[in-house]
């Protein structure tokens, strides 16, 4: 029993770990400008691994904090008896409570993965894209010449 406990703790530490290697890609990406997501998944594990201590705590911390909020929630709205309008209404409002902690952690986790992205990584200045309009297109972008009458 104790083995079947440690390989799921295993396989959701493994999973945790890509989640949040996926997550860097996409801030990375975001906050560099950048489109090649698969360069950018490569920088992602090369982030999180460099700075594992810190990518992982910060990660695991809001993750660990939002499913204990979230299963009180859940378990708070199990325990309330449905038989009154009353009782529907309080159980309700606990399980918007368990839904609002996913997101919560979602969201704080999302934030402090960028606020740390920006603290560890060096500033990219993004690319000027002042775009040039490709040739067989300028006619359609120009403005039209005025009409004289």
């Amino acid at each position: 029993a104790v083995r079947k406990w440690v390989a799921t703790g295993v396989l959701l530490l493994v999973l945790a770990v890509i989640n949040m290697t996926f997550d860097y890609a996409r801030i990375g990406a975001v906050l560099n400008e950048r489109r090649k997501m698969f360069r950018e998944t490569f920088k992602a594990v090369r982030f999180a691994f460099r700075h594992f201590a810190r990518t992982c705590s910060l990660y695991l911390l809001v993750a660990i904090i939002g499913l204990v909020v979230f299963w009180l929630a859940a378990r708070l709205r199990n325990s309330v008896t449905q038989t009154s309008l009353f009782a529907v209404v309080v159980a309700f409002l606990l399980g918007q409570v368990a839904m609002g902690s996913r997101m919560w952690t979602r969201l704080a986790i999302y934030a402090g993965e960028v606020d740390l992205y920006r603290r560890l990584s060096p500033q990219v200045e993004p690319a000027s894209q002042q775009s040039q309009p490709v040739p067989e297109f300028a006619a359609a972008i120009e403005e039209p010449p005025a009409e004289t009458l």
